[in-house]
This record gives structure tokens, C-alpha cells and sequence, in this order.
């Protein structure tokens, strides 16, 4: 019994330090997606099916960053509609999910305004704001990074 707690125990150990070096990975990825390669980098990265809402969220950001790379207009509305939803979805059922609210926070302030994709946008960086110290040292700096780069991107 005791044996097969300890090969239990290491597993789960295994398999969540496998888990936080994926995210890790997803994370850079996100970061370093301003080409085609490195988004399609990102949406190989997160495309096999899982239950982890962050890891799902990633997939959806990616394949909303690949609209820029599409050219007809209708498949461009149609992949934001489906991707934007499905974002908006697991932040609802993951409310207080900090990377998951940064993620739609980014895509917010991204979206072109004509898409009127930004009611939550206030909220979003309001629980980023208050909620930020609360983290790990790791995310609270991915997140002052993105928080950064998408004010670059504003003043450009």
C-alpha cells in the first residue's frame, strides 16, 4: 500500500512539473508570437485536447492572433466570433482565473474597434491590477511584460 502511494505521489509530482513547464513554454510562446511560425508555434503547443482552461484559452488567443494572417474578410469574422466566444466562455466559468483575464484583456485591446469586442475591458484590467500581487513572482512579471508590450503596440 505504502509503495503505491509513493509511485502515486511521484507521478502527480511528474506530471505537474510537466504541466508547469508546458505552461512555461505556452507562455514564451505567447510572448514571442509576432510572426507566422511563432504562432503557429503557440497553436501547436496548446491544440491537443485537454481540460486545463488556461491551456485552452492559449489555443483560443492563438488562433485569434492568426486572423491577422488571413485574408478573406467573412473567415476573418466568423474565426473572431467562434474564438472570441469560446475565450469569453472559459473566463466566465474561471472568473477569477488572473492569466485567463489578462489573455482576454490583450485580445480586447488588440480587436479593432468595429467589432465592439470590448465591454469587459475595464474589468478585466481592474482585476488584474487588484489581484496581481497575489501571484507567483513568474506570473506577476509574464504579466507586467504583456501589460507592457500592449502599450508599446498603442503607441505605435
Amino acid at each position: 500500500m505504502k509503495k503505491a502511494l509513493f509511485i502515486f505521489l511521484c507521478f502527480s509530482y511528474i506530471i505537474g512539473s510537466s504541466q508547469d513547464l508546458l505552461i512555461k513554454e505556452i507562455r514564451s510562446a505567447y510572448i514571442n508570437a509576432n510572426n507566422l511560425e511563432q504562432v503557429n508555434k503557440l497553436i501547436k503547443l496548446t491544440s491537443f485536447k485537454t481540460k486545463e482552461p488556461i491551456v485552452e484559452a492559449y489555443y483560443n488567443v492563438a488562433n485569434l492572433i492568426l486572423i491577422d494572417y488571413k485574408f478573406n474578410p467573412f473567415d476573418k469574422i466568423v474565426k473572431f466570433k467562434k474564438h472570441s466566444k469560446e475565450l469569453d466562455a472559459l473566463v466566465e466559468y474561471n472568473h477569477q482565473n488572473i492569466e485567463l483575464r489578462l489573455l482576454r484583456y490583450a485580445v480586447q485591446k488588440k480587436a479593432p474597434g468595429f467589432l465592439k469586442y470590448n465591454r469587459q475591458i475595464d474589468l478585466d484590467l481592474n482585476f488584474i491590477m487588484q489581484n496581481k500581487s497575489k501571484e507567483s513572482a513568474e506570473l506577476q512579471e509574464f504579466i507586467t511584460n504583456v501589460l507592457n508590450l500592449l502599450k508599446i503596440e498603442e503607441e505605435i
